[in-house]
């Protein structure tokens, strides 16, 4: 029996059975990552012109392997609304030194507004860090937001929300990593929206193909379809309660992804907090 079961985990794994996973709906992948590439989330950034965006840009060692000290390469990428790439710029990360990068910075000054996202590559040689352990590294890390009113030294912040995006080392081709599943998957925000003064929801598509999207809002055990749209590969939308959808209802995303959790900001009167939904 034993033999049996880790004959079916190894096959499974296979893109025979990945397919046949994903056409049967049991257990589908999330992603498609191959041993040597390193992945990131797409992280959000906010209309510049309104937002101060940063990130949390750490070296790995200490957390992943304590005996690797040599300093490497990372590579930020940004994206705008619509998955293109307005530009990169490389770092290198010394072990035991935390950096506070400035999103604003790097967007070109003509792209500034509407937002977009970003990915970080960590171009570390993972053969070194893992020991030769056949492991994928992953950015998940800390993003960070500040009106550019608020006159406060503090910024609301939150971690990666899926896997999305992942780069090469050697070829440095860079590949949407997400999941497209034959069965319609529903997720339901589970967080309250009616504390806030206003809410705005976030969602991204990490498919290699256009994604339609259809909303609908519960409230008093009816469902209602509020809005459907198609997003572009890598695409960023934001839905906003002032004029999409109703903060007393409970929203429900609808789409051929894996996982379609939108990031959530809450605005009130004199601050906002973001979190995942």
């Amino acid at each position: 029996m034993k033999y049996i079961m880790r004959t079916l985990r190894y096959w499974a794994k296979t893109k025979l059975g990945i397919y046949i996973r994903h056409f049967l709906n049991i257990y589908p992948a999330s992603m498609s990552l191959s041993y040597g590439e390193v992945s990131s989330d797409l992280f959000l950034w906010r209309d510049a012109n309104l937002y101060d965006n940063y990130f949390n840009l750490n070296h790995l060692g200490p957390i992943l392997n304590p005996n690797y000290t040599d300093s490497y390469k990372a590579l930020l990428v940004i994206y705008d609304s619509d998955g293109i790439r307005l530009a990169s710029q490389e770092f290198i990360l010394e072990y035991g030194k935390a950096n506070l990068v400035s999103i604003n910075d790097i967007i070109p000054n003509k792209k500034k507004k509407n937002g977009g996202t970003f990915a970080i590559f960590h171009l570390a040689d993972l053969k070194t860090m893992f020991d030769n352990k056949k492991i994928c590294l992953a950015e998940r890390g800390i993003a960070c937001y500040k009106l550019k009113s608020d006159t406060s030294d503090f910024m609301s912040s939150v971690h990666g929300n899926s896997f999305a995006i992942a780069c090469n080392p050697t070829t440095m081709v860079i590949r949407l990593i997400g999941c497209y599943q034959k069965k319609l998957q529903q997720y339901r925000c589970q967080i309250d929206l009616s504390d806030s003064l206003y809410c705005e929801l976030v969602v991204v598509n990490f498919l290699t193909k256009s994604l339609v999207v259809c909303v609908y809002e519960y409230s008093s055990d009816i469902k209602k379809k509020i809005k459907e749209f198609t997003m572009a590969p890598g695409g960023m939308l934001i839905l906003d309660s002032r004029c999409d959808f109703d903060v007393n209802s409970i929203i429900e995303f609808e789409s051929h992804l894996n996982f379609l959790r939108p990031l959530i900001f809450k605005h009130y009167t004199n601050h906002f907090d973001v979190l995942h939904g």
